[in-house]
């Protein structure tokens, strides 16, 4: 039986992973203020159990570090409800998105920090967060062990799920012999 290393896996599929690249493309605000008007569109039908988890869970004096903020699927529901949020987030285009929905929503609460969570240099927050942020860090364990050291009280991780049937996956074991078809949990 052969042995996987992990690590190396790991840090292969994120290198691989488009997001993991330079934005570059001028195109890349307006396709993020389209993903964030269908998001906007259906946010109050959707569910999401574990951001309604720590939604429970944050009082009013809470400070959170969103790693990875995107255009602010978590971080403005959290900003809502907290003292300040500082959300890490290195793509320009997420990050212009996510100042405009906190701009039209009247959130002040929010500091937008403009580098990758590795090379990020701030104080400690209550609690610290990334949700679906992992999949672009080639090093999944110093990613967490700053996550961790940079929570006061308490640090979420969501990762996905990939399906065991899932196209990227039976793709990845045709060119790779292996099945694997993103970072994830499973990794």
């Amino acid at each position: 039986m052969n042995s996987t290393g992990w690590a190396e896996l790991w840090r292969e599929l994120a290198s691989c992973d488009l997001m993991a690249r330079a934005e570059g493309e001028a195109g890349m605000i307006e396709r993020w203020r389209r993903v964030a008007g269908q998001l906007d569109a259906k946010e109050r039908a959707l569910t999401d159990p574990l951001l309604d988890h720590i939604l429970a869970r944050l009082t009013p004096e809470s400070t959170v570090l969103d790693i990875g903020a995107g255009i602010g699927r978590w971080t403005l529901p959290i900003a809502r409800l907290v003292h300040r949020v500082t959300a890490v987030e290195p793509l320009a285009g997420m990050r212009q998105v996510l100042l405009e929905r906190a701009a039209s929503r009247g959130l002040a609460n929010l500091v937008v920090v403009d580098v990758s969570w590795l090379e990020a240099q701030l104080s400690p927050h209550d609690v610290a967060i990334a949700a679906h942020a992992t999949y672009t860090t080639p090093d999944l364990l110093r990613f967490v062990r700053k996550m961790d050291s940079s929570a006061r009280r308490t640090c979420y991780l969501a990762l996905r799920i990939p399906a065991h049937d899932g196209v990227g996956g039976e793709l990845s074991d045709r060119l790779r012999g292996r099945w694997h078809d993103s970072p994830n949990f499973i990794v």
